[in-house]
């Protein structure tokens, strides 16, 4: 009965499509790393190719590119869309978003780490180091206490969430 809506015919014809790119330039490795800003339509991508891309969804373009000496491992927008956190091999590098540059300003040697996420507030920072423990840094003091430093995962943590008023988060493995 139910062979009336279906045309056997159409399935045995070959289909013809084409393909054409969106973008212009893009990664030319793995993306590791991805972020939405909040506050602005804007998307930051981070990949192995040592290349953090900053992405204007509404317009579809890229704006900014720029060129880090390492791999890039992770990234994290703060909500106002003026600064980053980016994660390589040895070290997070803070940096500020400028008009057509990416430039960083200050870094901490956290290894390893695969996972940043700002507060809602942008006040603060959660980031994996040693792809096990939590360190929790102030984003304008640039300090992260001995009190701010969690170990208790068994394995790679995969996951940061903030709570919405910033008071705790939560994260997973």
């Amino acid at each position: 009965m139910i062979s009336g809506f279906l045309d056997l015919k159409a399935v045995d014809t070959p289909i013809s499509s084409t393909f054409d790119y969106v973008q212009g330039l893009f990664h030319k490795n793995d993306i590791t790393g991805l972020d939405v800003c909040i506050r602005k339509q804007l998307i930051v991508t981070c990949s192995r190719d040592k290349t953090v891309n900053i992405w204007d969804y509404h317009n579809r373009n890229l704006e900014i590119q720029t060129l880090f000496p390492e791999e890039c491992l992770a990234v994290a927008f703060h909500p106002s869309g003026l600064h980053l956190v980016v994660a390589m091999q040895d070290k997070i590098q803070m940096c500020n978003v400028l008009s057509k540059a990416i430039v960083s300003f200050k870094s901490h040697p956290i290894k390893a780490c695969t996972e940043i996420k700002f507060s809602h507030g942008g006040e603060k920072f959660a980031c994996v180091a040693n792809q096990k423990d939590i360190h929790i840094y102030n984003f304008y003091t640039s300090d992260c206490p001995p009190t701010m430093m969690f170990v208790g995962h068994v394995q790679k943590v995969r996951c940061i969430d903030w709570f919405e008023n910033d008071l705790g988060f939560t994260t997973c493995c």
